[in-house]
Order: structure tokens, then sequence, then C-alpha cells
């Protein structure tokens, strides 16, 4: 990963009419320096400089640097690859209900890196993630279903996780949404797409909690 998606504009204090993308929160004027060093976005390029400043907002609490200290980590963008300190930034950002963290951190349970491998952490992150409406959680969810991996085969839950998902214009989704599909009963679909079309996201608030206050490791 080396540019931020799915962004919103953000002006920083320090140059009221230069736009730079931001995370999934609004960050303070540190994460907002970091993330114009790590873009090139009205300094050079300078992907240590970028780190610097991730770690100055991300020690002050703030998910969004969390999650982008984490990036750097894994991927070793300005400083040497650690994927345990990544792990360790994004379950920061995850805890305090950071959707792209939660997501990162289930790939990180799912591939075994920086943790030991384990499938029901990957699901349990990732469902999350996906709860807050994560395009890209909500694909891997109904993958999930739909093979039965880390989870009991479930062709209605694949469907309905992918139909969230295709909704947001995820194209792959759409794909195994439409497979998903030839495995259902008619009335299965009619229910699946009803409970879609009610769904509603959880609030990041919500999700920092572990449901049954139990903490995810």
């Amino acid at each position: 990963m080396r540019h931020y998606t799915n962004v919103v504009p953000y002006t920083p204090k320090i140059s009221p009419t230069l736009l730079i993308p931001l995370g999934f929160v609004v960050p303070d004027d540190k994460d907002g320096l970091g993330l114009m060093h790590a873009n090139g976005h009205g300094v050079p390029r300078d992907e240590q400089q970028a780190v610097v400043w991730f770690r100055k907002a991300a020690e002050q609490g703030l998910a969004g640097a969390q999650h982008n200290l984490g990036v750097m980590y894994a991927n070793g963008q300005g400083i040497p690859k650690d994927e345990q300190q990544a792990v360790t930034w994004y379950r920061k950002a995850a805890e305090q209900g950071g959707a792209r963290a939660q997501n990162h951190l289930g790939a990180m349970y799912y591939n075994g890196h920086g943790v030991p491998k384990d499938e029901q952490q990957a699901v349990a992150w990732y469902r999350k993630a996906a709860e807050q409406g994560d395009a890209g959680a909500q694909r891997i969810l109904g993958r999930k279903y739909a093979f039965g991996d880390g989870v009991p085969k479930d062709d209605q839950m694949a469907y309905f996780w992918l139909l969230l998902a295709s909704a947001q214009g995820d194209q792959t989704a759409a794909e195994r949404r439409d497979i998903a599909e030839r495995n259902l009963l008619p009335e299965q679909r009619a229910a699946a797409q009803a409970s879609a079309r009610n769904w509603k996201p959880k609030t990041a608030a919500q999700s920092s909690n572990v449901p049954g206050g139990s903490r995810l490791h």
C-alpha cells in the first residue's frame, strides 16, 4: 500500500488552501503532516518523516494515525518492516472502532503475520469491520460463509454480505454474489435481500466494544 485510498479532503492549519488525503477518522495536524509526507502532497515525499508524524499522533491516541503507522510497519515504508509492530498499532486503532484497522488486523490473524494464525480471531475482526460498512471486509466475510472458511458454511449469509459489499460498487463481491445466489431457494434469496435492505451499519463507538464484554486478542 503506497497511497491511502477511500479518502476525504482535509485542510491542515499549516496551509489553509492545501487539501490532503486522510484515513478513516479526522486527524489532528500531526497525522495530516504524516499523510502529506507519505504521499508527497505539498512537500517532497519522505516516508521516514511520515513515520515520525504518524507516531507522534498515534502516541496521542489518534486511531487514524495508529492505523497509518501500522501500515508503514506492515509494508516496511520509512521504517524496517515489523509485522508484530504492525499488529500492535492496528490493534490500538481497531479497539477504538477503526474499521480499516479491524479489516487489516483480521488479515494479519488470517495469514499469521505478526501473530499466530487464528481463523476465529480473523473472522471476529473482519465481522466488526463489515458491521461498520467496510466493503472489503463484507466481501471477505461473504466468501468465508460461501466456503465455510472459519465459519459454518452458509449460502444465505454469504449472499447477504456479498449483497452489501456489491451495493458499494465492489465488483468482485458482485461476481461472487451472483454465484452465491444460484445456491439459494427463492425464499432464502428473498429473506437475504430483505435483511440487506433493512441493514444499518454500526458506529465506530459501537464497534469498539466486543460483544459480550470479552476482549479480542
